[in-house]
């Protein structure tokens, strides 16, 4: 995936998921699968969640 497809669906992801992404975990590895977005949107929710 390229980089501009990458932020792109990164900001769609904050948008659809009232979320925003930590520039740490904005990396190509997080975007490979659904999976792999999957995980990342758990990660980041619970994050906020607990603060």
């Amino acid at each position: 995936m390229s980089s501009i497809k990458m932020v792109n669906l990164m900001l769609a992801i904050e948008v659809e998921f009232d979320i925003a992404i930590p520039q740490a975990e904005i990396t190509p590895e997080n975007f490979l699968s659904i999976t792999s977005v999957e995980t990342l949107i758990l990660k980041v929710s619970e994050s906020t969640r607990s603060l």
